[in-house]
């Protein structure tokens, strides 16, 4: 599968190509956040990666092998904690499309091989980030710091006086 066909610009990151069907969302938390869709016969296997922000979220996409689809077939999971496992397993050693939405729209994606290792997708996530943070003008990267460091508040409140 040609993984430029995964993701379009402007489209829902769950659904994020108008060729994709079959959309089925695994986890719905105000909007799915992992789960499959088809793109012609292929099988894809989403998710967000990161969704703190509220406006800005990262997205991972891999094709589904087709010796692998089986295992996809009426997927049901006891836990959030079970389809994470199962979702970075998969994802591990894969290469991937990442993405990142703004309200829920795709802006822009990049392919990454995912590290094997329970870290995997964060690792590749944080690669693809920094890569769009480094392409960006020096007033961008300046706010998406700032924005990072708010994020895991490293930045102090100010102090009236």
């Amino acid at each position: 599968m040609n993984l430029d066909t995964i993701v379009k610009r402007g489209e829902a990151p769950w659904c994020p190509s108008p060729e994709a069907s079959d959309c089925e969302a695994w986890l719905v938390w105000d909007h799915p956040r992992a789960g499959t869709f088809r793109i012609g016969s292929d099988l894809v296997l989403f998710t967000v990666v990161s969704d703190n922000d509220g406006d800005l979220s990262v997205w991972a996409y891999t094709p589904v092998q087709a010796g692998a689809e089986h295992s996809f077939a009426n997927t049901r999971f006891a836990s959030s904690r079970e389809l994470g496992e199962f979702v970075s397993t998969y994802f591990a050693g894969q290469m991937a499309v990442f993405a990142v939405a703004s309200d829920l729209s795709v802006a822009h994606w990049g392919e990454y091989r995912v590290p094997e290792g329970t870290d995997g997708l964060a690792t590749a996530a944080a690669a693809f980030v920094s890569s769009l943070i480094a392409a960006a003008g020096p007033t961008t990267r300046l706010r998406a710091a700032l924005a990072g460091a708010a994020a895991v508040n490293a930045i102090p409140e100010p102090v009236s006086s």
